[in-house]
């Protein structure tokens, strides 16, 4: 299946989720007008900005590079004039909404800790301090994912390196500091070692994996108060 038929198949889920009040509401193409409080996107001053960190805008993100892509697809349009559009869709512009997400795996990431595991410790410390990093942005506005980022296997984590993400499989390598991705697209990331050595990761292949804090290693700060990571 193209991409332009995933992206139509997604619109029409989509549809369906608002028509029954399982998406974030009060966005420009829900008529129903009954938004959650402190739950509806940025738009031009009109709407509130999404309460906090722990809000997830993965969906309006979705939905934006889908309208893009249907807009683009009509043949009419400039590639600025679909993304204006697929803005006032949305009601955000991408930028705004890759901040609040990336805003939102901070919170994911500081939530969680491991006792039993190094490795496991090692990686999740390497995870927060990528967020950090410039290209974290680009990647999250061309529509990289939570697992292709922050993706592992939930049985086998370190062998399965098919399923680890962008920023998991930086902290799990074994090639020596410092690694650095120098190139973002919506396909690949280039990443470079130390040695100077060009490595190349592409995106749909790690999304075999689970977010690193919904990992079964992972144990969650709230269930365990007092116990130090």
């Amino acid at each position: 299946m193209s991409v332009l038929a995933l992206a139509r198949a997604r619109v029409v889920a989509i549809d369906q989720q608002l028509s029954h009040g399982t998406l974030l509401r009060d966005v420009p193409w829900d008529s129903n007008n009954n938004a959650e409080p402190g739950r509806t996107a940025r738009t031009s001053g009109t709407h509130e900005t999404l309460g906090n960190c722990t809000d997830d805008p993965s969906l309006l993100i979705e939905a934006y590079h889908e309208r893009v892509a249907l807009c683009l697809d009509a043949g009419d349009v400039s590639d600025r004039q679909a993304r204006s559009i697929a803005e006032n869709e949305v009601g955000s512009d991408i930028d705004h909404l890759a901040g609040l997400q990336i805003a939102h795996w901070r919170h994911q990431l500081d939530s969680i800790y491991c006792i039993d595991s190094p490795w496991f410790t090692r990686i999740l410390s390497s995870c927060i301090l990528q967020l950090n990093e410039g290209w974290i942005l680009t990647a999250v506005s061309m529509g990289w994912t939570d697992s292709e980022l922050f993706g592992l296997n939930s049985n086998a984590p370190k062998i399965r390196i098919e399923a680890q993400g962008l920023v998991t499989s930086l902290a799990a390598s074994k090639f020596k500091a410092p690694k650095q991705v120098t190139q973002v697209s919506d396909q690949s990331a280039t990443i470079e070692t130390g040695s100077g050595a060009q490595l190349k990761h592409y995106r749909f292949r790690s999304n075999l994996g689970m977010p690193i804090w919904d990992h079964p290693m992972a144990r969650r700060k709230a269930d365990y108060e007092g116990i130090e990571a």
